[in-house]
């Protein structure tokens, strides 16, 4: 029996029927044979990808934690031999841990986690007493300030930054200007750079101030579309449509086309605009984002009247001491006006808009909750606005409302924004402390090539080359590594060990695909000259002249003269060839 077999296939479905010559169903065992077949929906690499990267990054972060262990364990273990195992044991709770014991750092006699809490409320008071101390401290602490730095090494994306880790704005900026798309109209930018610098990096002023000063700078309303890039540049909410009005943000998740480099969905929204927009427009977009990465860290490094601190860990400790401040402030305003109620469900509760949720825990009579439910510092402010409305006017509510207003009202150790500090920083800090334990710690200025000071830090700065990748070789072909000889790799003999240029060979020969039409043959790169000159003459193919394709001369013609001269081809350059005349059609 002859018949037909139609295939409907989708990503998430197969439809099928089965017909005879003249294209009727044919029926077996009672039924019409037609069907469809659901099933899930396949998905990219990309999970798994990300999944295995951050395994490999912990992965990493162990061996060099390992390393740093070995430098110190034989001055620890003089002392304190049941350190390590204290410090691996605190993670646990006490009945999985392989000593019960009630402290998880210091044991001593006379000195407990107590004693080391109310000295060092946080572990940037203890690196700030390191880099600024010289008189001898226990090596334990040492130790401690540095494995905090080894776990949180900052970004390396800027890797000819300064030691103080803040790049030149004008550097910056004038990158930016000249990548500026069509879109975007504004008239000489370059001539405002340090008014726009010391605009953006000012300390104690609210974003919206920040905006309503550039919008003077440039001499520009907020109704104006340059308005939206100034918005994105102070961390505001930037209307995408505006600065690009002609292209579709319909495939973006978020309800309205807008973004602001503050939001906790930016990495899913700026991978979207990457699909979205072109090569150049996003370029320019991650420029902006720069501008603001740069604005956030000046004003990381000051305090509220613009005073710059030299380390991170002074100005850490100065936001504890502003947030200790403020919360006295604030709790002492809801007692002296009597907000008995609003007390009890702001700081005795875990809510979902509560300063309890905004800590991430709380412990009254009522109540002892840890890591509980969590709220922003927007919805934090909010609440706190809510609670102080029906008081009337007065000098204390009057400050903490200018300091919500600046956003520095209850600032936090432990942000987003910490994603902005780059390596240099923390090497600034390293080299401080390092500097003054090697004074009454010898171990750290041993070492026969290199001392354990200059490992630890080699250690620290080292990040291998993506074009490397994994140093091991797998059966899964997740490596493509070349190494010159087999061991351990250390920062101090990496180009020993590893060939970097045969490794960045087979690094781009594990992203080049193979033809799916020419057997073995590499594909050609999408940006490619070759391949962008055989899709201009595809598109040439569609071209007619009265209604006639055109011919192989023609084509070349306006191939030669229109492509492959000037930056954009247009009706008006195509018809000069041709005498000034309408003639082309599709």
């Amino acid at each position: 029996m002859t018949y037909y077999l139609g295939l409907d296939m989708g990503t998430g479905s197969v439809g099928w029927a089965a017909t005879d010559k003249n294209y009727k169903l044919i029926r077996a065992k009672g039924k019409d044979l037609w069907g469809v077949r659901l099933f899930q929906t396949a998905k990219t690499a990309a999970e798994r990808r990300s999944h295995r990267v951050a395994r490999l990054r912990r992965q990493r972060e162990k061996v060099r934690i390992g390393y740093l262990k070995t430098i110190f364990s034989d001055a620890i273990n003089k002392v304190d031999p049941g350190f390590f195992q204290r410090l691996d044991d605190s993670f646990f709770y006490a009945e999985d841990k392989n000593i019960n014991q009630p402290y998880a750092l210091f044991a001593d006699t006379g000195y407990t986690d107590v004693d080391y809490y109310r000295d060092y409320p946080t572990i940037f008071h203890l690196r700030s007493t390191l880099i600024h101390d010289t008189s001898p401290k226990d090596v334990r602490l040492v130790y401690l300030a540095v494995l905090n730095m080894f776990k949180h090494r900052g970004h390396f994306l800027a890797s000819n930054l300064s030691e103080n880790g803040v790049d030149d704005f004008g550097d910056i900026y004038q990158q930016w200007c000249k990548s500026v798309p069509k879109p975007v109209q504004i008239s000489d930018p370059e001539a405002k750079t340090e008014k726009i610098e010391n605009i953006l990096s000012k300390a104690g002023i609210s974003n919206t101030r920040r905006l309503e000063a550039l919008l003077e700078v440039f001499g520009i309303k907020r109704r104006d579309a340059f308005a939206e890039v100034l918005k994105l540049w102070c961390g505001l909410k930037g209307n995408l449509s505006k600065i690009w009005s002609e292209t579709d943000f319909s495939d973006l998740d978020n309800t309205k086309p807008a973004l602001s480099f503050k939001d906790s969905n930016l990495d899913m929204v700026l991978s979207q605009l990457e699909e979205i927009l072109p090569d150049e427009d996003y370029s320019w977009l991650m420029l902006t984002k720069q501008i603001y990465d740069w604005s956030l860290l000046s004003g990381m490094m000051k305090d509220a009247s613009g005073k710059s601190y030299d380390y991170l860990s002074d100005a850490r400790v100065a936001s504890y001491q502003k947030h200790s401040e403020d919360l006295k402030t604030l709790k002492r305003f809801y007692h002296d006006n009597h907000l008995s109620a609003a007390y009890d469900q702001m700081f005795r509760v875990m809510g979902k808009d509560n300063y309890s949720a905004y800590a991430g825990s709380v412990q009254s009579k009522k109540e002892v909750v840890r890591r509980g439910a969590s709220c922003g510092i927007e919805e934090l402010y909010k609440r706190i606005k809510k609670d102080l409305k029906p008081v009337p006017d007065c000098e204390t509510k009057q400050i903490i409302l200018e300091n919500i207003e600046r956003g520095t009202f209850l600032p936090k150790q432990l942000t987003r924004d910490n994603g902005v500090i780059p390596n240099q920083i923390h090497v600034h800090e390293l080299k401080a402390i390092l500097k003054n334990a090697e004074n009454y710690l010898p171990f750290l200025k041993e070492g026969s090539e290199l001392t354990n000071s200059e490992k630890i830090l080699q250690l620290f700065q080292f990040q291998i080359p993506y074009y490397v990748g994994p140093l091991y070789s797998d059966e899964n072909n997740y490596a493509w590594v070349v190494r010159k000889e087999g061991g351990r790799v250390f920062p101090w003999n990496f180009a020993e060990k590893v060939d970097e240029k045969a490794s960045a060979e087979g690094f781009i020969s594990e992203l080049v695909a193979r033809c799916t039409y020419l057997d073995n043959e590499k594909v050609l790169p999408k940006a490619s000259l070759l391949y962008e000159k055989f899709m201009v003459l595809n598109e040439l193919n569609n071209l007619r002249i009265n209604g006639e394709r055109i011919s192989v001369d023609i084509k070349q013609e306006l191939y030669q003269n229109l492509f492959t001269r000037g930056k954009k081809v247009t009706l008006k350059k195509s018809e000069g060839l041709f005498g000034g005349q309408r003639i082309f059609c599709l």
